[in-house]
């Protein structure tokens, strides 16, 4: 699948052309959550928004169609310090497709 390829780069161009956007979207949306949320994350991709969330909540559930995204957000939850992935049991990163359900 295209998005598994590209995941292990897919931030290095994200960086360049949208990284004042992520965090500063990230940032925003971290302030409306309070620690007892437990929050849906939909298409989080490598987890630009994921890592300001994680922190933040009671417990994160960050799911996307690539495996190889999610991979990238694990790690890059792990990097900043959020509670998560196998460090923690607060975050959990799974593959969702809305046309797989019944």
């Amino acid at each position: 699948m295209f998005w598994d390829k590209i995941s292990p780069l897919y931030d290095l161009f994200e960086n360049v052309y949208n990284g004042k956007v992520y965090s500063g979207t990230g940032v925003m949306v971290a302030e409306m959550i309070s620690t007892s949320d437990i929050v849906l994350e939909c298409a989080c991709g490598t987890g630009a928004i994921s890592r300001y969330i994680a922190p933040k909540c009671k417990r994160l559930i960050a799911t996307d169609f690539s495996t190889g995204m999610l991979r990238q957000a694990s790690k890059k939850c792990r990097r900043y310090g959020c509670r998560g992935s196998t460090l923690h049991p607060f975050c959990t990163f799974a593959r969702f497709m809305l046309s797989d359900q019944p």
